[in-house]
């Protein structure tokens, strides 16, 4: 976490209009996508793509293919992740979670109904 911190302070002091939430956003959601295990370089797609999937005017039926390919693009971000996940395992939530699916943990499945 120290090192996030200091990486989104750095992009903070750099800036010509620095933002004080962009600095406070980051952290967490970048805090978060290393304890799942997600790479950050797609971080500003799926970002995006959560964005026109969850904030959408429901009402608005315009709306509802941009919608619809949004939920597409995490949906395939998705695969993806677990795809390399199982190539390349680390120490990260989704990486215990796929190694689980696939039986190499060296625990059962059913120790995970507890959570």
């Amino acid at each position: 976490m120290d090192r996030i911190v200091a990486e989104c302070l750095a992009r903070l002091e750099k800036s010509d209009r620095p933002d004080v939430m962009d600095y406070a956003g980051r952290i967490p959601a970048d805090v978060t996508g290393e304890i799942l295990g997600f790479p950050l370089k797609r971080f500003g797609e799926m970002l995006d793509a959560i964005e026109r999937a969850f904030h959408a005017d429901p009402g608005n039926p315009d709306q509802e293919a941009e919608v619809a390919a949004a939920f597409e693009e995490l949906v395939d971000y998705g695969r993806e992740l677990i795809v390399d996940k199982r190539r390349g395992p680390g120490d990260d939530l989704t990486s215990h979670l796929v190694r689980a699916e696939t039986g190499r943990t060296g625990c059962r499945r059913t120790s995970w109904s507890r959570w």
